[in-house]
């Protein structure tokens, strides 16, 4: 028999569970998105609960205390059942590993020029086909701050908005009289919280506030409208299409929060740039682009009006997933296509356009806890696949902690078994705010 000696690993890509009558079952991705159940034996789960991505199969055996050659069965078997579910884990040359990742990520942008090719309108999407707004951030386009929407401790016990608006007075942008835009408003929760923090600790300021929302999506306003309904009084509602809507008033603050990733993006042919693009306009930076790359082209008319209706002393916060240096990749979501930002290029647009730019993670910016412990984005998927099994109901997407969790399904997930938690600050947790990043701007 051939031994293999790779680490097989699981994590947090199956659990499993006894059901009302004692039975043991293991669920798991099987192929494509689909969640596969399969009744298990007390061996099997040994065996699965050992794949840790370190132990060699002599190493898994020798743990569980079963013949090297039952353990290539189980898994054997499992692989066959749950293939989405099993990695194998190869040690590889660092210099090697690091070649690979800078090949791929040439390989995500050249797919994403190809796939602009296919075309696509994000707008018309959110405008036409979005039919339920808990159901679309749940299911569709999780945010970081729909994953935080409720009071956290990796947040110091705040709900993402509290935490943005405790920024936000931190930074000095609250005042009295001020003129709120947010920019894409999901299901308002953010407004919500934010609203809720600015009324409780700067009555006199809320009073004469104003906090207009901006959304292209009907259905997501009547939940917006719904959930601001204790701040009507402050809040007013605007329909359009950030990318070509003209805005005749000034802002204190803007927000545009997880939503630039929606916007057009435009190709460049680097040996040819077209006279009207903004790589040309603004000199964007392409050493290492492709010889055609993208250009995160509407997220860069953002910043443009920003430039045009930000008050003096005013302050805009973009937040999205991207990299200061990395080129626009496709991110493929229910029937629309996002696209990763490129910050360094809106930084430069900024800079040019006399605004002062300055960008850091989204963990750094809002003091996120980066040791709180969270539900793994694997757990998160498997367990909310199967919550109506175990549960008996649908748990909402959220970044879970073991207590948060317990309080949501009660003493039913003591019998799930290998729901796995990791740090916020690591990449597996799930809607991970180190991979997306604050982009402030202000006047010099």
């Amino acid at each position: 028999m051939c031994i293999r000696s790779e680490a097989p690993e699981v994590r947090g890509r199956a659990l499993w569970f006894r059901d009302d009558d004692g039975a043991l079952w293991v669920g798991g991705w099987a192929r494509g998105n689909d969640i596969a159940v399969h009744p298990a034996s007390a061996e099997d789960v040994a065996v699965l609960s050992a794949c840790d991505g370190v132990r060699a199969l002599t190493d898994v055996s020798r743990h569980v205390r079963i013949p090297i050659e039952e353990v290539t069965r189980i898994i054997a078997h499992w692989e066959a059942r749950i293939p989405g579910s099993l990695r194998w884990k190869v040690v590889v040359d660092e210099r090697l590993a690091a070649q690979t990742a800078v090949a791929l990520d040439m390989l995500h942008e050249s797919l994403a020029v190809d796939k602009l090719n296919v075309g696509h309108d994000n707008a018309d999407y959110h405008r036409n086909r979005i039919r339920d707004a808990d159901h679309q951030f749940d299911e569709v386009e999780t945010t970081v701050s729909h994953a935080y929407s409720v009071r956290h401790p990796g947040l110091g016990g705040r709900a993402y908005g509290e935490a943005l608006f405790d920024k936000c007075r931190a930074l000095g942008a609250i005042r009295s009289g001020m003129q709120i835009l947010e920019v894409g408003c999901g299901t308002g929760r953010l407004a919500r919280s934010f609203l809720d923090a600015f009324a409780k600790r700067m009555p006199e300021a809320y009073a004469n506030a104003r906090y207009m929302m901006f959304d292209v999506a009907p259905v997501l306003a009547v939940s917006q409208r719904e959930l601001t309904a204790p701040h009507a009084e402050r809040v007013v509602f605007v329909s359009g299409n950030i990318e070509t809507h003209v805005f005749h008033e000034q802002f204190d603050l803007v927000i545009a929060n997880e939503m630039i990733a929606d916007l057009s993006v435009d190709a460049v042919d680097k040996d040819r740039p077209a006279s009207t693009s903004y790589a040309r306009k603004y000199n964007l930076s392409s050493a290492r682009a492709l010889r055609i790359f993208l250009v995160n082209a509407g997220a860069i008319r953002f910043v443009e009006q920003v430039a045009s209706i930000l008050h003096r002393d005013g302050l805009a916060i973009v937040v999205e997933y991207g990299s200061r240096d990395g080129f626009p990749v496709a991110v493929e979501l229910c029937e629309h296509t996002e696209y990763s930002i490129h910050f360094g290029h809106l930084e430069e647009a900024a800079a040019s356009l006399g605004l002062r730019p300055h960008c850091e993670s989204l963990e750094s910016f809002l003091e996120f806890d980066s040791g709180c412990q969270v539900i793994a984005a694997d757990s998160s998927a498997l367990l909310r696949g199967l919550s109506s099994r175990l549960f008996g109901t649908q748990i909402p997407k959220l970044a879970y902690t073991r207590k948060q969790l317990y309080a949501a399904v009660g003493r039913r997930i003591e019998g799930v078994q290998n729901v796995q938690f990791l740090p916020i600050g690591d990449c597996g947790s799930l809607m991970c705010p180190r991979e997306f990043l604050a982009l402030l701007l202000s006047r010099r």
